[in-house]
């Protein structure tokens, strides 16, 4: 492929590399060292690029030399950028064919590996972004399908593809609704529950996406008993595979970690959803679900593992004052998730600070006037065991990550490792929620 370069932000891309002319790990460093972080292909050879990158996700998936959760994480990573290629261009039937085509090699994986293949399902230790919820919704609609409708291997592609693709809709909701911590306004609310409709809209008039996945997108926060939306169909008019989507797609939205929680287990994740049997889930398939499941974490314990976030006890900061307690009344598709934020504030008290505190840049991921490892003075708002909310006068990026120095009242610094898992404009500042995680490597 011809690969292009931009020399300046709003420059056209020039020609960098022709097709043919070797690129290697030199050329990489050189480019790195000179602050390039992106080529670009033509439009017209994107097709040609998918195409490599399925072929070479095909070969690192069947590749014994690479330890299985690696093969997971290179997977993992490339759909993602799939997801992210739909979600940017609207209307463009490419990235939806190559979306098809990695549903097909996630069957071809399932049939020749299914131990494998399971572990492309994250559980308990992933943050909820739209492109991580996709794919884990995408491979978990696939494992609940293959119990389902074992050998029919094109029902199994299907339903990874509306897993894959169940939130399109989502597109256009602002990202301060997505990632808001409490109860939505209605008028917030109304724009969420429109992003079924919206995505399929949007497919149904493309002809290589089948009724199955329209199905999917359309209906797979309906309920059964016709609480749900946007339509508030019940029963049998909900088909099996948005049946599917709806119970994978709330199992992975409270196992998720949020910016206002960590991760919930998955067993507990199972008891809050059976609150929903009959009214919310169809109860049959939320049982072979729930064995599937099970059966995952009894073969591998470690795959229901939570993140440790607590930290050594903060409580002991200057100027600070316990925040009331709210649990934010709010729900995931319906199921009263009361129970987690209830644990949650027992074990994460929050506390309010309004401190200045130090703050420096492991990880950036877009260019801010300071660089990383230089120090700057953020402010900390809030403040628990599990994380922080800082305030600063210009925006930082999701998963960027920051060493936060919070002063303690006996002296000296507490010193924690976070992550960006909100970013929120207020007036003329911007604040992020912090996640604190337990090293760099997070």
């Amino acid at each position: 492929m011809d690969l292009y370069i931009k020399y300046a932000q709003a420059g056209a891309p020039t020609l960098y590399r022709s097709a043919g002319l070797e690129f290697n790990a030199k050329d990489t460093t050189r480019l790195a060292e000179q602050g390039v972080k992106f080529l670009y292909i033509a439009a017209s050879q994107h097709a040609l690029y998918r195409k490599l990158l399925a072929d070479k996700l095909d070969r690192a998936f069947s590749n014994p030399e690479i330890a299985r959760e690696q093969r997971a994480r290179i997977v993992r990573d490339a759909c993602s950028k799939m997801i992210e290629d739909v979600m940017l261009f609207p209307g463009d039937s490419e990235p939806i064919e190559a979306v098809a085509d990695i549903s097909r090699n996630f069957a071809s994986w399932s049939n020749k590996d299914p131990e494998a293949f399971s572990y492309l399902l994250d559980m308990s230790k992933h943050d909820f972004y739209t492109a991580t919820h996709m794919i884990n919704v995408g491979v978990g609609c696939g494992l609940l399908g293959r119990e389902i409708f074992p050998g029919d291997e094109n029902m199994f592609s299907l339903l990874v593809q509306g897993g894959l693709l169940h939130d399109l809709g989502k597109r256009g909701v602002p990202e301060a609704i997505l990632n808001k911590e409490g109860k939505l306004e209605p008028e917030e609310w109304k724009v969420i529950q429109s992003h079924p409709r919206l995505g399929y809209e949007e497919l149904k008039a493309n002809r290589a996406v089948s009724q199955t996945v329209l199905e999917m997108i359309r209906d797979h926060h309906e309920r059964i008993d016709g609480n749900g939306y946007p339509f508030a169909i019940s029963g049998d008019q909900i088909s099996v595979a948005a049946r599917i989507c709806a119970i994978v797609d709330v199992f992975d939205a409270i196992t998720a970690a949020r910016s206002y929680r960590g991760p919930t287990p998955p067993d507990k994740t199972l008891v809050i959803m059976s609150e929903g049997l009959g009214t919310q889930f169809d109860a049959a398939l939320f049982g072979t679900w729930k064995n599937l499941v099970q059966k995952l974490v009894h073969k591998d314990p470690a795959r229901a593992a939570v993140t440790d976030t607590a930290k050594p006890s903060i409580a002991s900061l200057s100027d600070v004052t316990p925040r009331s307690p709210l649990i934010p009344a709010t729900s995931v598709s319906g199921i009263n998730t009361s129970a987690i934020w209830q644990d949650d504030r027992r074990q994460f008290k929050r506390f309010e600070c309004e401190l200045p505190i130090k703050a420096t840049f492991l990880r950036q991921l877009k260019k801010c006037p300071v660089g990383p490892g230089v120090a700057f003075v953020v402010r900390l708002l809030d403040v628990s065991r599990g994380g922080a909310q800082i305030q600063t006068a210009w925006p930082i990026t999701l998963n960027d990550l920051l060493i936060l120095e919070i002063p303690m009242k006996l002296g000296g610094n507490l010193t924690r490792h976070g992550r960006v898992v909100r970013v929120r404009q207020q007036a003329d500042t911007w604040r992020a929620g912090i996640l604190f995680v337990d090293d760099t490597k997070d």
